[in-house]
């Protein structure tokens, strides 16, 4: 098991025991859609198939659309 902390958009914090999977895994399995959010592990934005790591944390941000 790998042992991450996730910050949700709203600001709030998990802390996460996965098995190692593709941060779009994590994503889903928090009920979050990939294809609405960005994700930054340690501080650098990672494409949603990056494996997640022991100790990773995990920021999410919303996407906002609109014109």
């Amino acid at each position: 098991m790998i042992c991450l902390k996730v910050i949700l958009p709203d600001g709030s914090s998990r802390d996460l025991d996965v098995q190692e999977s593709p941060i779009e895994n994590v994503l889903l399995s928090l009920g979050i859609n990939p294809a609405g959010v960005i994700v930054a592990r340690n501080g650098l934005f990672v494409p949603g198939d990056s494996l997640v790591r022991e100790t990773d944390v995990l920021r999410i941000y919303l996407i906002s659309h609109g014109g």
